[in-house]
């Protein structure tokens, strides 16, 4: 706030001057009912003791305004809130905060120095972290959310129609492929032609999917996109390897069980049946005693035959084995 000059100070104690002959002059009275307004060396006199009146009133006026718009700040405070803040603030000046206690809960704790430093340069220190502003009238500061500037979207941010194709390894166009955005329930499928389009921002992922195909993640870009699916392979489709051959797994007619050889390496013994125990379904391996490096009795599903042997056949790299124990 810019104080009065010197000239406005001397304008204002003329005006007073005059305001105060005026009602002066406007009580003088004729000789006996009413007193004569006074001339000469009292009336000069009676003009200086009102100057100075008014000019000391004038100044007392200043000084009071200069006193309220310069306060002084010393405080020292660690990890405060702002509501403590405020409380030290009010104690030193005077200033009355008023604010809706919801808005401090986002507030960041204030650690600050300040000595003698004037209220309206504390103030900006304050706040100037916190989403938070304030406004001052009279002795009121007043607590506000701070307006956050709008600004216009970024590339990133604004959508765009994205357009593609899906084929398969062929080159033949696949419909009804249904390409959805990830993270989100925003997608669509390929028409008889192979082609979809949809809404996105660019980065986005693309999840690509249909049945008999592998699914494929695409990340959106500039211009059209060409999608290949590759064919799943189905578990019934992979090749099995066994005793005497290897053959397709949905055509074999009978069960087949492995054993990997991180499980043999795994298992503390010194003969590979011991590995089997527990492992192989209808599998069942006994030790004949409890000593160690005695036999064990095989059986496979059960007792097969009365009469003859029941011990399962070993086929060894393609070579049959028969082991009587």
């Amino acid at each position: 706030m810019i104080g009065p000059t010197p000239a406005n100070v001397r304008q204002l104690s003329n005006e007073l001057e005059l305001l105060l002959t005026r009602q002066c002059k406007s009580m003088q009275l004729t000789d006996h009912a009413r007193p004569r307004f006074l001339k000469g060396p009292r009336s000069t006199k009676l003009r200086r003791i009102m100057r100075w009146t008014a000019f000391l009133i004038l100044a007392a006026c200043l000084n009071v305004s200069a006193a309220t718009y310069a306060q002084k700040v010393t405080v020292k405070l660690q990890n405060a809130s702002l509501e403590e803040v405020f409380s030290a603030v009010k104690r030193q000046t005077g200033y009355l905060f008023f604010y809706d206690r919801e808005l401090l809960r986002n507030a960041e704790k204030v650690t600050i120095q300040a000595s003698n430093q004037p209220l309206e340069t504390f103030l900006v220190a304050v706040f100037k972290d916190q989403p938070l502003d304030y406004s001052v009238k009279d002795k009121t500061i007043f607590i506000k959310p701070k307006a956050i500037a709008s600004t216009a979207p970024s590339a990133k941010e604004v959508k765009q129609e994205v357009t593609g194709t899906i084929t398969g390894t062929d080159g033949t166009p696949l419909p009804g492929v249904t390409v959805r955005i990830k993270g989100s329930q925003l997608g669509a499928s390929t028409d008889v032609d192979g082609k979809f389009k949809l809404d996105a921002r660019p980065g986005d992922v693309l999840v690509i999917t249909y049945i008999g195909y592998e699914q494929q993640e695409v990340t959106v870009g500039n211009g059209a996109l060409s999608i290949r699916l590759k064919p799943s392979i189905s578990s019934l489709d992979e090749a099995v390897v066994i005793g005497y051959g290897s053959a397709v797994r949905k055509s074999l007619t009978g069960s087949v069980s492995s054993v990997r050889s991180k499980d043999i390496a795994n298992s503390p013994v010194t003969d590979p049946l011991a590995t089997m125990q527990g492992r192989v379904p209808g599998l069942f391996i006994t030790s004949s005693s409890g000593l160690p490096g005695t036999t064990f009795n095989v059986t496979l599903r059960g007792q097969n035959s009365l009469l003859q042997a029941n011990g399962p056949l070993y086929v060894i790299d393609g070579v049959p084995y028969r082991i009587n124990r």
